[in-house]
């Protein structure tokens, strides 16, 4: 302001609820028109750069796909025994146990992991000893949505297989009232991205801010991977770069409600700021001091991966 320097194309500067766990990226996902169904996005607002700051120069995200699933025991009927919702449960997790994934089948195959994660049961009512129903929590993780798509496949119907097995002890067809059923309670879609190419406006304004500030010494991008809200728009085909912005003295509780954390260092936050201000305005383009026009360094038209019929 002091020095009446004004961007040419507009400056978002965005906070977005939702990113972890059953939050499923929710703030960024309405952000850039990312449908849960076809995971794509439409990038509404015709974003041309994208500029996270919790990543360190993270280029790759790694792309996960979450599910929970609720066991359901039938209504117990005259006293007899019946199919057990924490047995077919525990059926389910046995099965996805014997589970190899991509890189354990194949050499070369891009790393992927699945955690069979938080298993609950519902108490029974008062005067009954029957559990209604369990629920259990599994989550895929890779870098690339093929693998990711594998690992699918394979895992998912491993939780009817837990069913079936169930009401199969109890001579129970599979969807009759009298055995266990299924129902998704939730499912959440971090899309993956890897980036074949860093030849792109937000790497290159990254980078050059870092140098330009002293920052970094060396144009290099780093190899590792993140799971961020930059998953989005990255994914969506939107120059995506990320910068480490925050410093902290001491914290603790990460992603719980209690989160804390003290400032470390101001001035270098400070620094940090400046060089993501000044990366956002080689993107956008500037007028200057002086009263000459720094122009932008891509088009107005941002990327999506699909069209919205308007």
């Amino acid at each position: 302001k002091k020095h009446k320097i004004q961007p040419v194309y507009d400056i978002w500067i965005c906070g977005t609820a939702g990113e972890e766990g059953k939050g499923n990226l929710a703030g960024v996902k309405q952000l850039y028109g990312f449908d849960q169904k076809s995971g794509t996005g439409s990038n509404p607002l015709n974003i041309v750069a994208n500029f996270g700051l919790e990543g360190g120069g993270t280029v790759n995200f790694i792309g996960s796909y979450r599910f929970e699933m609720k066991f359901k025991a039938p209504v117990p009927r005259g006293g007899g025994n019946g199919p057990s919702a924490p047995e077919a449960m525990a059926a389910a997790i046995a099965k996805i146990a014997d589970v190899k994934t991509p890189s354990d089948l194949r050499e070369g195959a891009p790393r992927t992991t699945y955690t069979v994660g938080r298993a609950s049961c519902e108490p029974p009512p008062a005067g009954r000893t029957v559990v209604p129903s369990c629920a259990l929590e599994v989550d895929m993780r890779s870098t690339r949505k093929e693998p990711l798509d594998e690992m699918r496949q394979m895992i998912e119907p491993m939780f009817q297989a837990g069913a079936s097995a169930e009401n199969a002890r109890y001579g129970r067809k599979d969807g009759s009232p009298e055995g266990i059923t299924l129902e998704l309670m939730w499912y959440g879609l971090r899309p993956a991205f890897v980036a074949d190419s860093v030849d792109n406006v937000a790497v290159h304004a990254g980078l050059q801010s870092g140098l330009q500030l002293g920052a970094i010494t060396s144009p290099m991008v780093g190899a590792g991977s993140g799971s961020l809200n930059d998953n989005v728009p990255a994914n969506t085909g939107i120059p995506t770069y990320q910068f480490s912005l925050a410093s902290s003295a001491a914290g603790a509780g990460g992603h719980a409600f209690w989160e804390w954390g003290t400032r470390g260092a101001p001035a270098a936050e400070v620094a940090r700021m400046h060089r993501v201000l000044t990366a956002a305005l080689i993107v956008s383009g500037f007028h200057a001091a002086d009263g000459t026009v720094v122009q932008p360094s891509v088009g107005p038209m941002g990327k999506r991966t699909r069209e919205v019929a308007r």
